[in-house]
This record gives structure tokens, sequence and C-alpha cells, in this order.
């Protein structure tokens, strides 16, 4: 700068200065002054979380809250109070149905195969968050692993395999027998159960002497002759979602829907979760659609189950989207009557 400027600022320093106090006083009168306004108080800002809850119920899709509350509740109380009460201010929002409180109870998460345990963290969410949140439903996966070793079956070899495979079932995965969740479902705490049935692959049940299908009518008919689906509102949960490309075609495609949507739903699943929207599994980005959200065999498959009268659901997060959040949903909203969105808990 020239020292002439410099010189100009200087004279001008003062004129300058009763601008600013002028100003200044403006400012005082308008927060003190006798007839003048208050000062607006700052808008909440809306975290990516909520503007997915809105997003999602503004598509009219049922929508529920999905956090891990079984491993906040494995850390620690304060862990679990703060996930209860960051649950609880989402669940406020319009349009929120419910809460799923854990991703596959007790399969592998850090309960140490103690139904005991399950049962205290069950016990605690539901008077949590009956509390915090009171009218929202509550939802857990669970995963019986013995009910896909074909209970029920006449053949002799599928009765021998299979009673091999529950053996093993039972022993590795103590409380996830079907005794065990016999009484979680019987507690009273849950409302709604995403079941999986643990189905092995067809070349197995193939050297059983059985078939993919015929294994999942056997676990259902397990599921309904326990009692499960008067307890809680029994729906069916199956991951279809692939990395890169939709490796196999319309056959592929037609075949597991069968097994995982239309079977469930003629055995009384009145909704099927279908895993997941897009999401980063493994080190690799997993989604439904092709990449950009381009069409495949099984988008198809899925969009022609929810024109034929089919509840489906899925999980969405605004952390991973393909295209960003409203369009993601406007794809979503074609084929899902509902979603489980992130709730930012872990």
């Amino acid at each position: 700068m020239a020292l002439a400027s410099i010189g100009s600022l200087r004279r001008a320093a003062p004129a300058l200065l009763v601008v600013a106090g002028l100003l200044l006083g403006a400012c005082t009168s308008g927060r003190n002054g006798p007839g003048t306004s208050p000062t607006p108080k700052p808008v909440a800002q809306v975290t990516k979380y909520q503007a997915a809850v809105d997003a999602a119920a503004a598509r009219d899709l049922q929508v529920w809250l999905e956090g891990d509350l079984a491993k906040r509740w494995l850390e620690g109380r304060a862990r679990f109070d703060e996930g209860v009460a960051r649950l609880a201010d989402l669940a406020a929002r319009p349009g929120v149905l419910g809460i799923k409180i854990a991703d596959e109870l007790a399969y592998d998460d850090g309960f140490g195969n103690d139904p005991a345990r399950v049962r205290a963290f069950l016990a605690d969410s539901a008077a949590a968050l009956g509390k915090a949140a009171p009218g929202k439903k509550l939802l857990v996966d669970i995963l019986v692993p013995e009910l896909g070793c074909a209970p029920g079956a006449s053949g002799a070899k599928a009765k021998l395999a299979g009673a091999v495979c529950r053996a093993k079932a039972r022993s590795k995965y103590p409380a996830l027998t079907v005794e065990q969740v016999d009484g979680y479902l019987a507690s009273g705490h849950l409302d709604v159960v995403n079941l999986s049935t643990g189905l092995l692959s067809e070349s197995t049940y193939r050297d059983w002497g059985i078939d993919r299908d015929k294994a999942q009518r056997l676990a259902w008919a397990e599921a309904k002759r326990r009692g499960w689906p008067s307890r809680v509102r029994l729906q069916y949960r199956k991951a279809l979602a692939f990395p890169g490309r939709y490796p196999g075609g319309p056959a592929t495609a037609e075949s597991d829907l069968r097994t995982f949507v239309d079977l469930p739903r003629s055995e009384g699943a009145p909704a099927v979760d279908i895993w997941t929207w897009r999401q980063k599994y493994k080190g690799e980005i997993v989604r439904l659609m092709d990449p950009g959200n381009q069409d495949n065999s099984l988008w198809q498959g899925l969009r022609k189950r929810k024109a034929g009268g089919a509840a489906l659901f899925t999980h969405f997060t605004p952390s991973s989207t393909e295209q960003g959040m409203d369009t993601d949903l406007d794809e979503l909203a074609e084929v899902f009557a509902g979603v489980y969105t992130a709730a930012g808990i872990g």
C-alpha cells in the first residue's frame, strides 16, 4: 500500500470510529431498548439423520429408526442412555413408527451366548424407550440358525442331516435356540421381529434330498408351530445386496425372490426386509441397484412384487447415497413401502 494511502486512512480514522460507535449503539438499542424486537434465537441445524427421516416420511414411506442399541448396552449405562436419548429425539419427528434396536440379536454381537444378558438388554431397552419415546414400536432382527436345518423333514436322509445340523447350531449359538427365542418373543418387550431362517446352500439341501424352498417352508412351519406370529409381528429378512453390478440374470433373481419374498409371504409374513439400499460392507459398496441407480433383474423383480402387493422394507443411511438423498429416496420409494433410516448411533 502507498504511504499516501496510509496517511489518508489515518486522517479518516476518527470519522470511522464515530460511525462505528453509532452502529454499535443502534445494535445495542435494538437488543435492549423499549419498543424493539428481541434478537431472534438461532435456528437449530437439522442433522443429516433428521433430514433423512423427514425426506422418507415426505415420500409416504413407513419410517423406522435403526440404531445399534445392543452395542451401547454392552458398553455401559452411560453409552446406552446416550443412545436412548438420541433415538428418542429422532423418534419425535413426524412419521416415525418405531425403532429397531438390534441387528441379528445375539448372533456374534458380544452377548457371549448368554440368554440372561439378552433378556436383560430387551427389558432395559423396553423400559427406557417406553419412557423416552412412548408409543413407538420396538423391533429386532433375529437369525435362528437351527431353522435352516429342515426341522420336521420327513425323508430319512434329510432327518439325519437335519439332526446333525441342529445339534451343531444349538451348540454354537445357545442364546439362539428356538426355546430361547420363545422366551424373547413371549417377554412382551418386542413388537416386531424380522426373522432370518438361516437357510443353507441349494447344493447342501440337494444332498439331503430336498430343495431350498422346501427348507424355507419347514422353517416357517416350525416358527408357526411355536406360536411366534401370535407373540410379535413376525416379518422376514434377507440380505440381497451385492457389490458392483448384479451378478445374476432374471432366472437367479426370480429364484431368490421366490424363496426369500414369495414363500415367507405365503406363510403369513406381513412384510419382508431386503438388506440394503446402499452401504459399505467388508470394504465394498453393496447395493440393490447397479451403480448409478441403474436397473437390473433383481430390481425389476422387486418392483414386480411391490406391484403385486408385497410390503417390502429396506435400509437407508444418508451418509451412503448413490446420487444424493432425494434422488435415492425417490428411487427407493418406487419399490419399498418402508425404510429403516440410520439414527447415527452406531
